[in-house]
C-alpha cells in the first residue's frame, strides 16, 4: 500500500528542520529548499561571483591606531628618558666602584684582595637597561 500524496508530509518549509528532527520513513534525504550543510556540518560557502564584503577592502578599525594603553604622552617620554640617563649614571658609579675595590685590594701589600665583581655585574646590567630603555624611548 502506497500513501496519497495528500496524506504524505513532506519535511516542513517554513524552515530549517530543527536538531534530531528526522524525516518520516521512505522520504528523501535532504530535504528540497534546506540548505545542505558542508562537511563537518559548516554550510557551504558562497559561489565565487560573489562580490567581497565592504570589510574586507579597507583595514580593520583596531589596525588604524594603536590601543589607548600603547599610546605615549610626551611627560611619559620625559620620564622615561630621564629614568634611562638616571640607571647609565648609577650603573658606571656601581661599575667604577667595583673597579676601584678590585683595584685598591690588588694593589696593596696584602697577599689577600677582593674581586667585586657583584658591584661590577650590577653596574653592568643598570648602563644596559638605561640603553634599552633610552633606545626604545627614540621609536
Amino acid at each position: 500500500m502506497q500513501p496519497n500524496d495528500s496524506q504524505a508530509q513532506p519535511y516542513p518549509t517554513s524552515g530549517p528542520m530543527a536538531h534530531g528532527d528526522q524525516p518520516a520513513y521512505g522520504q528523501a534525504w535532504p530535504p528540497q529548499g534546506v540548505a545542505q550543510p558542508g562537511p563537518y556540518g559548516h554550510q557551504q560557502p558562497p559561489p565565487y561571483a560573489q562580490q567581497p564584503p565592504p570589510y574586507a577592502q579597507q583595514p580593520p578599525p583596531y589596525l588604524q591606531a594603536p590601543p589607548p594603553y600603547l599610546q605615549q604622552t610626551d611627560a611619559a617620554r620625559v620620564v622615561k628618558l630621564q629614568k634611562g640617563r638616571r640607571d647609565i649614571a648609577f650603573g658606571v658609579v656601581w661599575l667604577v666602584a667595583g673597579l676601584l675595590i678590585t683595584g685598591i685590594t690588588m694593589g696593596s701589600s696584602s697577599p689577600v684582595y677582593i674581586v667585586a665583581w657583584g658591584p661590577m655585574l650590577y653596574g653592568l646590567y643598570k648602563i644596559i637597561k638605561g640603553t634599552v630603555a633610552i633606545s626604545a624611548n627614540k621609536e
